[in-house]
């Protein structure tokens, strides 16, 4: 979690899944529950998510292959940041995200603040 983004629901910021609420990792862990998927818990922070995930044996894939549903990891800086993939537009992916901008609030495709990235810059985490 990113200690100064702490955000408390029901006297924790911790949410089920190990991360803190209304962070990146936050927001994809509750997509990726929604869809079912599992192996996504106590992955730390978003930066340590590909590496983590590969040891668990959850296919991994750098800059291609993002698929529908995926995590879309930027490992850049010490805490990086995770995106939960929406949709695909040629090789870049849209992406739906928490606290991109350390301001904890959602962006995605539903309030046109969705981001659009190519898909050269991020890992792909296919859980």
């Amino acid at each position: 979690s990113c200690p100064n983004y702490d955000w408390y629901f029901n006297g924790s910021p911790w949410d089920s899944w190990g991360y803190g609420f209304r962070n990146c990792t936050s927001w994809v862990a509750y997509k990726l529950a929604s869809d079912g998927k599992v192996g996504f818990t106590y992955l730390g922070n978003a930066a340590n998510w590909p590496g983590n995930a590969a040891a668990r044996g959850i296919p991994v894939s750098y800059g291609r292959d993002a698929q529908v549903g995926d995590a879309a990891v930027n490992p850049n800086g010490y805490y990086g940041h995770v995106m939960y993939v929406e949709a695909i537009n040629g090789d870049s992916v849209v992406v739906s995200d928490y606290n991109r901008m350390g301001d904890g609030l959602y962006r995605g495709p539903e309030g046109g603040s969705a981001a659009v990235i190519n898909q050269s810059s991020l890992v792909f985490i296919h859980f």
